[in-house]
């Protein structure tokens, strides 16, 4: 099972993903894990957040997606059954999907 960091922001104008590669998140005791910021259009309220960002990254990688740490946090790590590298792919190519022609 792989596992990631997000930095959640709640309350955008419109949902975004952003890749962030390792050595630019600023994050030395991460040396190896990605980072991804999702900007999500629901508030951090009643857990309707969490929720969004869960179904949204599910939709999109088709893969489970489960928050393991971060609950009330702007910063969670999610797991998945994948390798990280597997489950980036597969965001970007649901990424690529969803995006009008």
């Amino acid at each position: 099972m792989g596992q990631i960091t997000v930095h959640v922001v709640p309350g955008a104008r419109s949902p975004a993903l952003e890749f962030i590669p390792p050595s630019e998140s600023g994050r030395s005791n991460l040396a190896n894990a990605p980072l991804l910021k999702a900007r999500l259009s629901e508030r951090a309220e009643k857990g309707a957040a969490n929720a969004a960002l869960v179904r949204w990254l599910t939709d999109l990688s088709g893969l489970s997606v489960q928050i393991v740490r971060g609950h009330t946090s702007h910063r969670k790590t999610i797991a998945f059954a994948a390798t990280p590298d597997e489950f980036l792919s597969a965001l970007r190519i649901g990424l690529q999907k969803a995006r009008p022609r």
